[in-house]
C-alpha cells in the first residue's frame, strides 16, 4: 500500500495533494505543452475593458474562464 499522502483542505470538496502526480510529471509537461500549442496563454479583457495581468488558457470544454 502506497504512504498516505498529505492531504491540505482548503474547503468544501478542495484539497492540495502535494506530490501526487510527481511520478507522472514528464508526461503532464509534455501533455501541457500541447495544450499550449493549440490554446497559447493569453490575458483576457475584463467586462470593463481592462487588460488582466494574469494569462490564461482554456483546454476546450475542460477549460474556463
Amino acid at each position: 500500500m502506497p504512504p498516505a499522502l498529505p492531504k491540505d483542505v482548503l474547503g468544501p470538496g478542495t484539497a492540495i495533494l502535494a506530490g501526487f502526480a510527481l511520478d507522472r510529471e514528464d508526461e503532464l509537461l509534455v501533455s501541457l505543452k500541447l495544450v499550449l500549442e493549440q490554446s497559447p496563454f493569453r490575458n483576457m479583457i475584463t467586462p470593463g475593458g481592462f487588460r488582466m495581468s494574469v494569462a490564461m488558457s482554456n483546454c476546450a470544454p475542460l477549460g474556463w474562464v
